[in-house]
């Protein structure tokens, strides 16, 4: 994965990503074998018409082990945080959303006076409290268990807080089961060091008795007209003008599959302005291959048996995928993925 612009993002992903566990299903017709089997007797020979958004494809399929499998709705990829957040302390934008792991999210928003972050994760399992070096205690919340863990403010990086993310500042953490099989970590900061934090243990409770079903969606930063079958959307999120997913094979423990997890086995990055070059690759087997009107360039390294796939957009974005040789897609496949790919009304510009 990509070095982030906002390391405290990457910060906060893979401690949410520690704590939870795969929910099956989160990318609409990835997991179709069963569909798959029934197309080998009614379709082996069948031409595929993919209806896309913004135009048609039409490729030939070579034969039912084509990996690919369409997406209904483009922009539908990835699944909504499962809560909807009603209060919130004054000045506090509208929170957005991103998806934190395989079964995780964290829904954010911050204010500019006084200073200050707050991250509502939404968890399929239980989470493992902080200890140290703050102060964590027992509560209940509304006769529920619950623990709270807080950091007094102090000067940045000073001892004992020389770690992330405590070094950064004032912190507050609360933790409870809201029902079976959801948990919520409430995070407060301000990343600002030796300055009042302004959220109190009071206004967690708020937060968190504001919390109700519902859907917050994910920000529509990327969007895919088909996925590689058999792989798990596991982490999406944006910043500056930079947009990454990436995907995981079942099974893999969710640590593993954000913030440059070893369980990645495709990465895409959408960027407008600043690509990340390619690898030095003298020497190294390439090809540039033609989907429709877009072409695909693409490069191998031989010793990681990793493909590197670039596209350039109409407007400048730049679409690149990095392909473990784990997840068994050929170049065409992997060429055909990529042009399939634009980004969401919600890609930063």
């Amino acid at each position: 994965m990509t070095e982030w612009d906002d390391d405290g993002l990457k910060t906060l992903l893979a401690e949410c990503a520690e704590d939870v566990t795969e929910a099956p299903g989160l990318v609409s017709g990835v997991h179709a074998r069963r569909r798959r089997a029934r197309r080998r007797m009614v379709a082996a020979a069948v031409v595929a018409l993919i209806v896309l958004a913004g135009g048609i494809l039409l490729w030939p399929r070579a034969d039912d082990a084509d990996r690919l499998q369409a997406l209904d709705r483009p922009s539908g990829a990835v699944p909504g945080a499962p809560v909807t957040v009603g209060w919130l302390p004054a000045g506090f934008a509208e929170p957005h959303a991103h998806l934190a792991g395989p079964g995780a999210w964290s829904i954010e928003t911050d204010r500019a006076t006084p200073i200050g972050q707050l991250a509502i994760q939404v968890l399929s399992d239980e989470p493992v409290p902080r200890t140290k070096p703050g102060t964590l205690t027992n509560i209940t919340l509304d006769g529920t268990p619950a623990t709270l863990y807080t950091v007094p403010q102090h000067g940045a990086g000073a001892p004992p807080y020389t770690a992330l993310p405590e070094a950064e500042g004032p912190y507050l953490e609360l933790i409870y089961q809201r029902k079976p099989g959801q948990w919520i970590r409430i995070v407060a900061s301000n990343k600002a060091g030796d300055v009042p934090l302004g959220i109190s243990e009071d206004d967690l409770r708020r937060v968190a008795a504001g919390l109700v079903d519902g859907v917050t969606p994910i920000e529509d930063l990327v969007r895919f007209r088909s996925l590689p079958d058999g792989v798990v959307l596991s982490e999406m999120s944006g910043s500056a003008r930079l947009a990454e997913a990436a995907f995981c094979l079942p099974g893999q423990a969710p640590a593993q599959c954000v913030s440059k997890g070893p369980g990645i086995v495709l990465t895409v990055q959408l960027a407008n302005g600043f690509p990340r070059p390619f690898t030095d690759t003298a020497g190294w087997p390439a090809k540039a291959i033609r989907v429709g009107d877009r072409t695909v360039d693409m490069r191998l390294n031989p010793g990681l048996g990793e493909i590197e796939a670039r596209m350039e957009l109409a407007d400048g974005v730049v679409v690149s995928a990095y392909r473990s040789k784990r997840l068994p897609l050929s170049w065409d496949q992997l060429a055909r993925f990529v042009a399939g790919i634009d980004p969401g009304d919600d890609f930063p510009r």
